[in-house]
């Protein structure tokens, strides 16, 4: 199976696969075809293999991207919650980027200046609400 490897331009969680990968020093073609690399560099940043190429399989998010607008739309900004509650935003990270509903939520940002509520189709609904409430 051939992983295309993510581009990660986006956020930390992307920079640290990125960072993880290069510190291994070996070329690109060899992760495709070395299972026990893509086991450790999974287990490295706390995702299982199958997240991990759900994650590469994904297009990488743009800077100021769905969930950089997504905390903007709550009064958060990401390098700020990033130094607060880093291990909560990489959750919040993992599971955007396995979001189904991306067309949709970049549908709804680019109609509106700013989303006041979180929508329920959002996977981080919840995260989001307990944040707001914290």
């Amino acid at each position: 199976m051939h992983m295309r490897l993510p581009t990660m331009v986006f956020s930390p969680f992307f920079r640290e696969i990125e960072r993880q990968i290069k510190s291994l020093g070996r070329s690109a073609q060899s992760y495709h075809a070395d299972p026990q690399v893509i086991g450790e560099i999974a287990r490295d940043i706390n995702l299982s293999v199958s997240e991990l190429y759900s994650l590469a399989a994904k297009e990488p998010d743009q800077p100021g991207g769905l969930l950089d607008k997504r905390l903007n739309s709550i009064g958060l900004r990401s390098e700020e919650f990033a130094k607060s509650h880093p291990e909560v935003l990489r959750d919040l990270e993992r599971v955007c980027g396995r979001c189904t509903s991306t067309a949709t939520c970049a549908s709804d940002f680019a109609r509106a200046n700013g989303l006041a509520d979180i929508p329920k189709y959002c996977p981080n609904e919840q995260t989001l609400q307990a944040i707001l409430q914290e």
